[in-house]
């Protein structure tokens, strides 16, 4: 059991890792960000690295959410063993046990946290990259996300029917909080005539 938690842990760093340049390919930050000038008075900050299509953005997105998914489940999974431990830990069993890779409500809100966590984080920080501002670009990706895990979070709810759509909640979510975000650019400002 503690062996297969370690590897959806590791396996969840890896995926949620993939999102980020190689450390060569890394250089300071004077060389990343790209002033722009509008029209007023006001400079906006967009860094040169930031996804250049929307398709990009779509597949990092998933990318960061489903291994923030991985690592919220397997955390779940920890909470939930330890609790069928306490209950169940004492009764005979043939081979394996009664809580052998036993998954609960824990594991769950850890995948549905996890998989909202990060579409919310990886969108918002691509559009702050792209120029939008950031309270509008955190509120349309915490939205788009939630508006797209809803539909595992109702089968979640419901019982045992249905688990595939809760396995494609990060999928759902990063479409949401990327379609959230994908409009969003820097704002330009008129120049006040004083």
């Amino acid at each position: 059991m503690r062996a297969g938690i370690k590897l959806m842990l590791g396996l969840g760093v890896t995926a949620g890792a993939t999102g980020a340049p190689p450390a060569d390919a890394q250089s300071t930050v004077s060389d990343r960000l790209d002033t722009r000038r509008t029209a007023g008075a006001r400079v906006v900050r967009v860094r040169a690295d930031a996804p250049v299509t929307t398709g990009e953005l779509y597949v990092q997105t998933g990318l960061v959410s489903a291994g923030m998914a991985l690592g919220g489940g397997a955390t779940g999974m920890l909470v939930d063993d330890r609790v069928c431990e306490s209950r169940h830990g004492d009764e005979p069993s043939l081979f394996l046990g009664p809580c052998f890779f036993y998954t609960g409500a824990a594991t769950k809100v850890g995948w549905m946290g996890g998989a909202v966590g990060g579409a919310t984080y990886w969108a918002a920080r691509s559009a702050r990259t792209r120029g939008c501002p950031a309270r509008a670009a955190w509120w349309r990706a915490l939205g788009g996300a939630l508006v797209g895990a809803v539909p595992g979070a109702v089968v979640a709810a419901r019982g045992d029917r249905g688990q595939g759509v809760v396995a494609f909640t990060p999928l759902l979510s990063s479409l949401g909080a990327v379609s959230a975000v994908a409009g969003c650019r820097g704002r330009r400002y008129a120049s006040s005539g004083a």
